[in-house]
């Protein structure tokens, strides 16, 4: 089981969905070097739209979280305009 990220890579917004089975309750987004800098509460759901709003372009990592602990994690691209 993954993430499914569309698109990827993005410019202005994109779609996360992941299994209902997973219970996540955060999702964060961090540049490469590891700073978070979103996150995302999601409990209770399956999908999230992300908004590119102040993000520089470049590599991130995606990470879904239940109760500070990983259950997945998926690299996104956000395209220059």
């Amino acid at each position: 089981n993954s993430l499914k990220i569309y698109p990827n890579p993005f410019s202005n917004q994109t779609t996360i969905q992941w299994q209902k089975e997973d219970l996540a309750q955060r999702l964060v987004l961090r540049n490469l070097d590891g700073k978070e800098v979103r996150s995302y509460a999601v409990k209770g759901k399956n999908e999230i739209i992300i908004n590119r709003k102040n993000l520089a372009s470049g590599e991130y990592l995606l990470e879904l979280l239940d109760n500070g602990k990983r259950i997945k994690v998926a690299k996104i691209m956000i395209l220059s305009n």
